[in-house]
C-alpha cells in the first residue's frame, strides 16, 4: 500500500476549503426564514434590556400562546389566543451555560406569543 503525503500548499487548500465550507454553514443559519426569527430572538430581548448567548435550536411546532414576555398582547389580539403554529427558538441563558431561555414567535406575523425558560 502506498502512502499519501500532503505538501504544505495541499493542506493550507485543504483548510480553506473546510473554512469555507463551513462559513458558508453558519451563513445559513442566518438566512431565510429561520435566520429572521433568530433576530426577532435576539431584537426582542434586546429592546427589553436583556441578553441571550448562543441559539441552542430553532424549530417549528402548534403551540398555545402563554404570552409570558408580552401579557398585554392576549388581550389587545384574541386572535392569538388559540393554538397556533409557531417557531420555537431557544437561546442559552447570559451567563448561565447549560440553562436556556425560549421565545414562540408565531409563524406567520412574527410576533412573540409566549416561551418558556428553565430556571
Amino acid at each position: 500500500m502506498r502512502r499519501m503525503k500532503f505538501t504544505g500548499r495541499e493542506l493550507s487548500i485543504g483548510v480553506l476549503v473546510l473554512a469555507f465550507i463551513g462559513g458558508a454553514y453558519v451563513l445559513s443559519q442566518y438566512t431565510g426564514e429561520r435566520g429572521q426569527v433568530i433576530r426577532i430572538g435576539y431584537s426582542f430581548f434586546a429592546e427589553e434590556g436583556g441578553r441571550v448567548g448562543r441559539v441552542l435550536s430553532v424549530k417549528q411546532e402548534i403551540v398555545t400562546p402563554n404570552f409570558v414576555y408580552n401579557y398585554c398582547l392576549k388581550f389587545d389580539r384574541p386572535d392569538l389566543v388559540g393554538d397556533r403554529l409557531c417557531w420555537l427558538v431557544r437561546f442559552e441563558q447570559w451567563g448561565r451555560p447549560g440553562h436556556y431561555v425560549e421565545l414562540w414567535i408565531d409563524a406567520v406575523e412574527f410576533l412573540v406569543v409566549g416561551g418558556e425558560e428553565c430556571r
